[in-house]
């Protein structure tokens, strides 16, 4: 086919369709991807303050300052499982794989200056994981991710 509609052929790759036209049984794939960046986006987002919590004095936080940075890390390890499963069948664009990989670096980066309190580093680098977590989740949320994914976005 040429035009339009042969472009869209070519990007559905053979893939079933409902009669509104849109990719049949998309979106259960992007379910984990999605639910597993915005909910380490979220729980990146509580350790500022847990922490400010616990410099105040209220020194119970610091313990859920350092349970929010292991479920961080399961959180970010389960994104990168997600994306992996996402990616492997298409053999799509490994960029968000490296993404979520060095995401994980970065929490785990972030977990060993925590515990050696090296706060010079650990506080800016903890702005940028979050700066990174979020961009990751919008990507994710969002139908340029999914095409980029080759899925429709719904």
């Amino acid at each position: 086919m040429t035009g339009r509609s042969g472009r869209r052929a070519a990007a559905d790759n053979g893939a079933a369709t409902t009669r509104g036209g849109t990719r049949a049984g998309a979106a259960p794939d992007l379910v984990p991807l999605r639910i597993t960046a915005v909910s380490a986006a979220a729980v990146l987002l509580a350790q500022p303050v847990w922490a400010g919590l616990f410099i105040t004095g209220q020194v119970s936080y610091l313990g859920a300052h350092g349970g929010g940075a292991f479920v961080a890390l399961l959180l970010v390890l389960c994104q990168l499982v997600a994306v992996l499963v996402l990616w492997r069948p298409g053999h799509g664009s490994p960029g968000p794989v490296l993404y979520s990989v060095a995401e994980l670096g970065l929490v785990i980066t972030q977990m060993a200056l925590g515990g050696a309190r090296v706060l010079a580093v650990h506080i800016p680098l903890g702005v940028a994981l979050i700066g990174t977590a979020l961009l990751f989740a919008r990507w994710a949320c969002s139908d340029r991710g999914a095409r980029r994914r080759g899925r429709a976005a719904r």
